[in-house]
């Protein structure tokens, strides 16, 4: 039976998804994601199957090309669990949402920042806190830190976040999801 807000039971310390049950012994990075979904993700609105993990899903796929993926579809699920859980953290993040909201960024500064994200996050806690703290639209320039890139137009990107360009948009839209009111019907 699968948990309320995700795969994982907690007390138990088992995976429940996809028609499998499996003791988590020996990986308890995938009982602290569980945590982060039941507690800060699940206040923010955002459940496991919901677009903003998918986004997260995404861009960690778009940005790490070159990981070899387990074949089964479920371990890979399971592989990745805690980076995606944790970067739909950040993803979330009050100081992201008040970039991506209030601005027409165009999908070159959306791909560079998504990028930035990613790499940070696979650096670690410290680097995504760097880069959300140092996030600023100014003038006609979203700012990360001390680079600038025109909020529209085109910039030099990565390979990564040339990969991100064309799916820019559409995740951004994903990762707002939770913070879009819906209107009346």
């Amino acid at each position: 039976m699968a948990r309320m807000h995700g795969p994982v039971c907690v007390r138990h310390r088992r995976w429940h998804g996809g028609d499998r049950d499996i003791g988590l012994s020996g990986r308890p990075k995938l009982v602290v994601a569980q945590r982060r979904l039941n507690g800060s993700l699940s206040l923010r609105g955002v459940p496991y199957r919901s677009p903003e993990v998918e986004a997260a899903t995404e861009l960690l796929q778009l940005g790490n090309v070159e990981v070899e993926r387990p074949a089964d579809p479920l371990d890979d699920e399971i592989e990745l669990f805690p980076q995606r859980i944790s970067l739909t953290a950040v993803l979330t993040d009050a100081r992201l949402a008040n970039v991506l909201m209030p601005h027409g960024l165009g999908g070159y500064a959306l791909a560079m920042l998504f990028d930035r994200l990613v790499a940070a996050h696979a650096v670690g806690r410290r680097a995504v806190e760097g880069v959300l703290d140092g996030l600023r639209i100014q003038g006609r320039e979203l700012w990360s830190g001390t680079s600038a890139v025109p909020v529209q137009g085109g910039c030099v990107l990565t390979p990564s976040a040339k990969r991100m360009l064309p799916r820019a948009k559409t995740i951004r839209a994903r990762v707002l999801h939770h913070r879009v009111e819906p209107g009346p019907r």
